[in-house]
């Protein structure tokens, strides 16, 4: 603002010259940190799927445990969701239970499908224990992020995992 300037007497007022400055620095700052957000709004979408995919592979253990058998969950992840299908025995018959999981931004590294999509298998025996070690996940949106559901070798747990350099992937 500027002390001994032309206009109406007593009114301050800022110079339009400022304005854009200030305005110019505003959008400076703006696109500065507009890629940080969008990268970390990414990063959560990524980590509540993941968590959602280790705990619909709970709930598959927890029925093998429950069930004293097998139970094999199959992945299937396309088109921004993710579907575990897993079967249920009942008095009757054998039907097939599912979670959905939506939105979906990852894929499976080592299951991609010429469509775009991946799958993955999980067993889980009657103490709950897994076949696989870990499932490993990339971002479906670029960026290269590795994702790890990874299975405690004890019991079974699942667990979400960010994948850090330097750790097996």
């Amino acid at each position: 603002m500027r002390a001994g300037r032309q206009g109406a007497p007593g009114r301050p007022g800022f110079s339009l010259l400022e304005l854009i400055v200030v305005l110019v620095a505003l959008a400076l700052v703006a696109s500065l940190s507009a890629p940080m957000v969008a990268r970390s709004v990414g990063v959560g979408a990524e980590r509540r799927a993941a968590g959602a995919l280790a705990t619909a592979l709970a709930v598959v253990r927890l029925g093998a445990i429950q069930g004293q058998g097998t139970i094999t969950a199959s992945i299937e992840a396309s088109g921004g969701r993710a579907v575990v299908r897993w079967p249920v025995a009942s008095a009757a018959d054998t039907e097939a239970r599912e979670s959905v999981i939506e939105p979906f931004p990852l894929v499976f590294v080592g299951g991609e499908r010429p469509d775009g999509g991946s799958s993955a298998r999980v067993a889980f025996g009657p103490r709950g224990r897994a076949d696989v070690e870990r499932l490993v996940l990339r971002s479906g949106r670029g960026g290269g992020r590795l994702w790890r559901i990874e299975f405690d070798p004890v019991g079974g747990v699942p667990a979400a995992r960010r994948h850090t350099e330097g750790s097996q992937p």
